[in-house]
């Protein structure tokens, strides 16, 4: 069963990011701009033209533009944030955990980047590669942050499926359809009660 990411989107140079919520923009970003480093504006440019190579289908590409922006400003937690959706991309799980988790342990604010949805990222991966404990612990801590994040609630609910733990699967998946009903995502609701009936309606083992 898919896993679901929040949508990463950059705006306005890198200064507001559509993280699975209506866009955010940031208010008169030039003269923010103006404000920053030399070293800070290059790795900005550099993390926008990755945003575009991955927008192009060219994930080795913007795999390295991101890498030439965490090299001009290393504290670029939303560099390390989308990097690591490149590598997962390219189903190298490992890497993309390595940077989820620096995106994490950086955390710095810049670009709207938010922690619920790299969490939810770093448990994706770590579910995929066959750590499905890390992965609940991931989702976990989205909730610890944001206890009303539908995302974090449906992605823990089929690692339960994966783990056969239907009562836990089914709970978890419930309170991602009444968070999701709550703030009017009816596409992302709708597909929460769709995996709600298919497992109400499959045999129980």
């Amino acid at each position: 069963m898919m896993k679901f990411t929040a949508t990463s989107i950059a705006l306005l140079s890198g200064l507001a990011v559509l993280m699975g919520t209506p866009a955010a923009q940031a208010a008169s970003p030039q003269p923010v701009i103006a404000q920053l480093s030399e070293d800070m504006k290059a790795a900005i440019a550099l993390h926008d033209e990755g945003i575009d190579k991955l927008q192009e289908g060219d994930v080795e590409g913007a795999i390295s533009d991101f890498s030439k922006a965490i090299k001009a400003q290393p504290r670029f937690s939303l560099a390390y944030y989308h990097r690591g959706r490149a590598q997962e991309m390219m189903q190298n799980l490992d890497a993309a955990i390595k940077d989820y988790t620096q995106a994490i342990q950086v955390n710095e604010n810049w670009g709207g980047l938010e922690l619920p949805a790299v969490y939810v990222s770093r448990g994706n991966a770590r579910d995929d590669n066959g750590d499905p404990e890390g992965a609940l612990s991931d989702y976990g801590e989205a909730l610890k942050i944001n206890k009303n994040y539908g995302l974090a609630y449906e992605n823990r609910g089929i690692t339960y499926i994966r783990l056969n733990k239907r009562s836990e699967a089914l709970q978890n998946l419930n309170q991602a359809a009444q968070s999701y009903k709550e703030q009017g995502l009816e596409r992302e609701y709708n597909r929460v009660m769709q995996t709600i009936e298919k497992i109400q309606s499959a045999p129980q083992s």
